[in-house]
């Protein structure tokens, strides 16, 4: 320690051997400035200790004599006090202090304490700046995340319960270590939901994206950068551009802009040049900054091709992209990204159910070709597009996409990998790229397999048949048509048994019945399925019939329809949140239902509505009509389906006849129906119009009716099947939109069959005379024109 305190080096001072300014000829420094200029800032050494050795130095080199260097160093500490209280306290302190005077000892012993806090206080700004600048690893892992937070704010109130500097309002714990080691900090992350960082379209207004107010709407262009062909292609274009840009009037006639052609940069504004000085030298233009920044924050080269009036163009690279893996994202559109956007949200907010861990950028590449179409041309255009050999026509994340007249043509010769499973062919991913993988739920991870019980769920109810239509409620219980099918497994023929060597667990062979064939596409499509329910509050699964007993009771009064709902043998069910459709042998229910907490499914408290239809063959329709109703199409919160009936007016049916297509909507809101198209909104000479059909047969059944929703183009498209006696269907196409409530057809039609043998058409008379040689029976035969048929 002695060798320390003998080999004190102090810059700027005389005790010292080196060239530099002495600043303390006159008077020793005081503690204060010997702490700034002394080199021996470590923890190891007693810094009081060095001040009385330099104190003696400096004694010793001026021959001026200190009387007292425990005096000078009482002195030098209330120099040192008298600093801190200039230095580091408020104007309201300082004014307090200064009605004391420090070498006053009861004053003195007053501020004392205002002094020891102070200390402590810039002794715990130097330590933390000490830590900031230490490379400790575990320190700078913290910084800037949550746990660092945490740990910022446990510290601070950690210092509060510690030192002299207590506030005495501040009530201590009995047990203080533990009070602090019990010290938890909760924080909450907030994730920037704005997406538009990068590519930003300078040609948007600011609203766009997302700037109402703030600095970002006031700064926005600072955002974005304009792409001109003409600072790197056409100078002498870009300065005349500059020049106009200036907004040049005639003093004779205010307001009124002209156009100069002129490259004189003498007349721009001095804010066109890079020190907002008019150097008159074209290297000052800031249009070259421009031009720079432009090159150091695209992501991808940029070409350009451009045309004169004649249709000639040239088609050439523009520039070289400077950083383009560190902007991979400005596609189109070169960005600077200096003003952050101004919409946060917090995990709370947005239900702590997903918060993303890691942030990456997705890119899915494949081969193409980039075909120039010289027809597409425009004559005195100039276009600006990024590398056609490496980016087709993208909008990226800016989603402006720049017009060029390529023709981008996919090519077929790479495909998915493993992770696409059962997809089509498309673009093949590769360990570099991103790949899609399928949802895998929590509930499949905690899930483990074993010998015993491999199924869960749906998989383990022992049903028959096989699984054709899942539907849920907004409940989040789901509802599952089966196909019930009793038609065994075929035989297994010439198959061989092997013995176990042990004669253990041999397999052994059962005879099955053969003769039934299986179900046939349309048979399976046709027949009544039963359906289940799957009670997510309960965990089990029951048929609807047993689910929904308090919900079918209500229709007792209808005999024939309570028989159908208890059967648990239905057409089809649609569920809409909480509204059913639920289609019958003979008859069409909506109704709305109720969950309750304990799992039970409750009608809703209004009436619901029951429509019969007639899907059966019927050659007698003078007295019944042949009718169908489509399957529910949800627009928004509206709901459509059709219903197609025969016209019952005429006396007996007959090949040509025309069909009621009535319109429903109903809204799943307001739980109201509304009648668009009926015959109580339109007159029969409508349906008689649009509607009849002449097919050249007796049309005995509506077996289908699909109704289709096309949101692009707004039309909804209808296909009813007609079969006739012969089981031939004819199909008939009606393409259509709703405007207002009124229907408008845009496409009629129907598809007849064509056959390659010759048939005959026995609703026209004198076919039986004319094509056929009779001869004469017990009985002659006579033709019925109206049935189409022959009598005998």
């Amino acid at each position: 320690m002695a060798d320390q305190f003998n080999n004190i080096l102090v810059y700027n001072s005389i005790t010292n051997t080196l060239d530099d300014e002495k600043r303390d000829l006159n008077s020793p420094f005081s503690f204060l400035e010997f702490l700034n200029f002394g080199d021996i800032l470590t923890k190891e050494i007693n810094e009081l200790g060095l001040y009385q050795q330099y104190l003696k130095n400096w004694e010793n080199v001026t021959n001026i004599s200190l009387t007292s260097i425990n005096s000078d160093i009482r002195e030098q500490f209330i120099t040192f006090l008298s600093e801190v209280k200039l230095k580091f306290s408020t104007k309201e302190e300082r004014r307090y202090f200064d009605n004391i005077d420090l070498n006053n000892n009861e004053q003195l012993t007053i501020a004392v304490p205002f002094f020891t806090s102070k200390i402590k206080e810039i002794s715990l700004y130097f330590a933390r700046k000490r830590d900031e600048v230490t490379k400790n690893l575990g320190y700078i892992k913290r910084k800037g995340s949550t746990r660092g937070v945490g740990t910022f704010i446990k510290d601070q109130l950690t210092d509060l319960y510690s030192g002299d500097d207590i506030p005495p309002e501040l009530t201590i714990p009995e047990n203080l270590g533990e009070f602090l080691k019990n010290i938890e900090i909760e924080t909450e992350r907030e994730y920037d939901t704005f997406n538009d960082y990068y590519d930003l379209d300078p040609g948007k207004s600011p609203t766009f994206y997302d700037t109402i107010s703030g600095n970002r709407f006031d700064y926005f262009t600072s955002n974005t950068n304009v792409i001109s062909a003409d600072y790197f292609i056409d100078t002498e274009k870009t300065i005349n551009n500059i020049i106009n840009e200036q907004g040049i009037t005639l003093s004779e006639i205010p307001g009124l802009l002209v156009t100069y052609d002129t490259t004189d940069i003498s007349t721009l504004d001095r804010t066109s040049f890079t020190e907002y000085v008019n150097t008159n030298d074209r290297q000052d233009l800031k249009y070259l900054l421009d031009a720079e920044l432009i090159e150091n924050f695209m992501g991808v080269d940029m070409y350009y091709l451009s045309s004169n009036n004649t249709g000639d163009y040239t088609y050439d690279k523009l520039f070289d992209a400077k950083s383009p893996y560190r902007n991979l994202l400005n596609v189109n559109n070169p960005a600077t990204l200096s003003i952050p956007g101004n919409s946060f949200e917090s995990e709370r907010s947005i239900g702590l159910f997903f918060t993303p861990s890691k942030r990456g950028i997705l890119r899915m590449e494949a081969d193409f070709t980039a075909t120039l179409l010289p027809d597409e041309v425009e004559p005195d255009t100039t276009y600006i597009f990024p590398d056609p050999d490496r980016y087709g026509k993208i909008s990226g994340v800016g989603a402006s996409a720049r017009v060029n007249p390529f023709l981008f043509s996919l090519m077929n010769t790479e495909f998915k990998n493993h992770s696409s499973s059962f997809g089509k062919s498309s673009v093949e991913s590769s360990s570099v790229n991103q790949n899609f993988y399928a949802y895998s739920s929590l509930e499949q991870q905690n899930f483990n397999y074993n010998n015993t019980e491999p199924l869960r769920g749906l998989e383990s109810v022992n049903l028959s048949g096989s699984l054709v239509k899942e539907t849920g409620d907004i409940f989040g219980n789901q509802y599952l048509t089966f196909n019930k099918t009793d038609f065994p497994n075929k035989q297994l023929n010439n198959f061989s048994v092997s013995e176990s060597p042990l004669g253990l667990n041999n397999t052994q062979i059962e005879d099955l019945p053969i003769d039934p064939e299986k179900e046939t596409i349309s048979g399976i499509k046709d027949k009544l399925k039963p359906i289940y329910i799957s009670n997510i509050l309960k965990n089990t699964i029951e048929p609807i019939s047993v689910e929904f007993d308090t919900i079918f009771s209500r229709y007792k009064y209808n005999q024939t329809l309570y028989a159908e709902l208890s059967s648990n043998i239905f057409v089809d069910l649609n569920v809409f949140k909480s509204t059913l459709f639920i289609k019958t042998q003979n008859n069409l229910i909506i109704d709305n239902i109720e969950y309750t907490s304990s799992g039970e499914f409750k009608p809703a408290g209004f009436v619901s509505r029951v429509k019969e239809y007639n899907g059966g063959i019927n050659t007698n329709q003078n007295q019944v009509q042949i009718s169908n109703f489509s399957n529910p199409t949800r627009i928004g919160n509206d709901v459509l389906y059709i219903k197609v009936a025969s016209d019952p007016s005429v006396t007996s049916p007959i090949n040509l006849r025309f069909f009621d297509f009535s319109i429903f909507k109903y809204d799943i809101d307001k739980k109201r129906e509304v009648n668009l198209v009926t015959a109580q909104t339109q007159n029969e000479s409508f349906f008689n119009d649009n509607f009849t059909f002449e097919v050249g047969s007796n049309i005995v059944q509506v077996k289908d009716v699909k109704l289709n929703y096309n949101s692009k183009q707004n039309l909804l498209f209808s296909l009813t099947d007609f079969v006739d006696l012969n089981n031939v269907n004819f199909f008939h196409v009606l393409v259509f939109k709703i405007v207002g409530n009124e229907l408008n057809i845009i496409q009629n039609f129907v598809i007849n069959p064509s056959n390659f043998t010759v048939t005959q058409n026995f609703y026209n008379s004198g076919i039986l005379a004319n094509n056929f040689l009779t001869q004469s029976l017990s009985s002659t035969p006579t033709q019925n024109n109206n049935y189409g048929t022959l009598t005998f």
